[in-house]
């Protein structure tokens, strides 16, 4: 997976380090294993229903932590200093929990995306801070064309209207929880400091497989920069 997303998308392995499994269905503790010892750092596939009010922070799994195992099965076993960033179920515009923005019903109108998304926010700002998760699929943004991006949009610019919220990625919101630090003194916390830009530029190209290995076999299209790799990436990939 890891040299995958490094060849076909011009990411380097190092900065690779987390994992969300398909369709969130956890694989027990030998998937657990296996993603640690290939030096992942985190995983962010667990939804939980039980500690929503308020919210669960993300935590280490050196210890049980009692959390809700929705999809089995789920880890039992100890993995010192992993990490799991649980998907913290949306209360959606019908009272139905859902884990992701694109398994919730959907928001007809931008102003209910947005208000959709401000509730769900409130509930972590107003309460034990937790980080809030933006979980979702590229396509939710044009399922509901332009409703879902406009009122996305409204939601990042009310988020950076407010002077103590910042919009940063799992791993940088980790980096935080290893070493919290006064809002007063980000400006000088090393691991938000950016100073590098990434310099492999992606030229991207559509790939078209008539045939596929994957379970459900059958045509696949799927986008890449550079190059189309002869066969589709699945089980067993190797570069060129």
């Amino acid at each position: 997976m890891k040299e995958i997303a490094s060849d076909l998308a011009n990411i380097p392995v190092s900065d690779i380090r987390g994992t969300r499994v398909p369709f969130l269905q956890v694989g027990g503790d030998e998937m657990f294993r296996a993603i640690r010892d290939s030096n992942f750092t985190y995983d962010c596939s667990m939804p939980t229903r039980r500690y929503v009010s308020p919210p669960v922070w993300p935590y280490s799994m050196d210890y049980d932590t009692g959390m809700d195992c929705q999809i089995e099965p789920c880890p039992i076993d100890s993995y010192p200093n992993f990490w799991e960033v649980p998907l913290v179920d949306y209360n959606s515009t019908t009272g139905i929990p859902c884990a992701m923005l694109d398994t919730c019903p959907s928001p007809s109108t931008a102003n209910d995306t947005f208000d959709f998304l401000k509730y769900n926010f409130l509930k972590h700002y107003t309460t034990n801070r937790a980080p809030f998760g933006v979980f979702t699929h590229a396509s939710w943004f044009i399922a509901n064309d332009p409703n879902h991006f406009e009122g996305y949009v409204r939601f990042i610019d009310y988020l950076v209207s407010l002077k103590d919220v910042y919009i940063v990625t799992i791993q940088k919101a980790l980096d935080w929880l290893r070493d919290p630090t006064p809002i007063d003194q980000l400006d000088n916390f090393q691991p938000w400091n950016c100073t590098s830009y990434p310099t492999s530029p992606c030229v991207p190209t559509t790939c078209y497989y008539k045939t596929t290995p994957t379970p459900s076999g059958g045509e696949r299209y799927m986008n890449a920069c550079n190059q189309c790799p002869p066969n589709y990436p699945w089980i067993g990939y190797q570069k060129n």
